[in-house]
């Protein structure tokens, strides 16, 4: 029966279980899920939440209990943030461009210092000001400029950005929604994982960054000797790597550390070269880490490299051993020895069990389907229970 299961599905179109949009598009009205039930204007959104920023269950966000899908569309490429590090009590300024929306929402979870899960949800208006959550519209072209403080009890991780949300009029619950590709939903989906916070103890400082080229200089490679005095503490460019001067002015190597805003992690090959854009094997940890642009570690994210999926864990690690779970603790993937993960289509899960795995390396969970024919997947662990005709 699988034999047969899967030669039928690999002949037929890829399944439609996940993909990356820009716009969110319309759902049909027998598919809309709801944040809002008695959406009346921004006293509304007060009434979801004892406090302006958190909503207070996952129904308020996901439960099916609203009217029509909404026009609303927010073009992600304008998506642009002041910041995405931050300590509590610090604010993040969030600007974009959408069209078709007179309310918008970005979605947060995150955790509390003594370990609760909350979700900060940004707000249109002023209402909640006293909470330092404003934002504001230039009808004029179209941009919204958001202000979030992140809260005091917030605890040091990264916030993942896993909603954004449209609303059609300030009265009216029509809306629609990007979420987060790790989330199963029929709502379009994308990669919102750029726009994710780091959250710092607050603890960090500020360095200075020189270059040899834009403040002079000079450099033999071992310290660096501005205005007859060797620099000390502080990251140093020499026209091709970047390096950290420590307190004897001699280049930190070989070493996974905290960056000295006290909220990434960076690292700093044997040459002293901070690694940047790419996979690194730490001994220090014993595993393989990545490092973004911004040469800080990649913790519970998936990247790609060559169009394949790799998925860093919550300790940063690289996936490679096979069959694993992801961080949320409901998903799980397949990765290979040299951290690709299984994402093309139809295989096994290691019971023997038929499973699809999604174009990101996620198996797919819940009702799928190629348009010919619905498949149902186990809500745990993925593995095929059956199938029934598109009617």
């Amino acid at each position: 029966m699988r034999k047969k299961l899967l030669c039928m599905l690999l002949a037929s179109t890829m399944l439609c279980a996940a993909g990356t949009t820009v716009y969110a598009a319309e759902q049909p009205a027998a598919q809309a899920q709801a944040e809002v039930t008695d959406a009346s204007g921004d006293e509304a959104d007060a009434a979801v939440a004892e406090e302006a920023e958190i909503l207070e269950t996952e129904e308020d966000l996901d439960g099916a209990s609203s009217t029509t899908a909404g026009q609303g569309t927010i073009d992600l490429s304008s998506i642009s943030m002041s910041a995405n590090t931050a300590n509590p009590g610090d604010a993040i300024t969030i600007t974009c461009k959408t069209a078709n929306t007179a309310r918008l929402h970005f979605y947060y979870i995150y955790h509390t210092k003594d370990g609760v899960e909350k979700k900060f949800q940004t707000h249109t208006g002023t209402w909640d000001a006293k909470n330092g959550n404003t934002s504001t519209y230039d009808s004029s072209t179209g941009v919204w400029t958001i202000k979030m403080t992140i809260p005091s009890d917030a605890t040091a991780e990264t916030w993942k950005l896993y909603a954004i949300q449209m609303l059609d009029t300030q009265t009216e619950a029509k809306y629609s929604y990007v979420k987060d590709a790790s989330v199963k939903t029929s709502w379009p989906t994308a990669d919102l994982s750029k726009w994710n916070i780091t959250v710092g103890n607050g603890g960090g400082r500020q360095v200075p960054f020189y270059s040899i080229k834009d403040n002079g200089g000079t450099w033999n490679g071992n310290t660096y000797v501005l205005n007859g005095k060797t620099v000390t503490d502080a990251f140093f460019f020499d026209g091709s790597y970047t390096y950290y001067l420590q307190a004897d002015g001699t280049p930190m190597a070989d070493r996974l550390t905290y960056h000295p805003d006290g909220i990434h992690i960076i690292y700093l090959d044997v040459y002293g070269h901070e690694v940047f854009t790419n996979f690194q094997y730490s001994e220090s940890v014993g595993y393989t880490c990545y490092f973004d642009s911004n040469g800080y570690l990649y913790k519970d994210q998936i990247t790609f490299m060559n169009d394949h999926p790799y998925y860093l864990n919550a300790n940063g690690k690289m996936e490679d051993g096979g069959w694993f779970q992801f961080a949320n603790g409901q998903d799980y993937g397949c990765a290979n020895w040299d951290g690709t993960l299984v994402n093309n289509g139809w295989g096994y899960d290691p019971y023997g069990r038929v499973v699809f795995y999604q174009w990101n390396g996620m198996v797919a969970r819940g009702l799928i389907s190629d348009g010919v024919y619905y498949y149902n997947m186990d809500e745990t662990d993925g593995h095929y229970l059956g199938q029934f005709p598109v009617q």
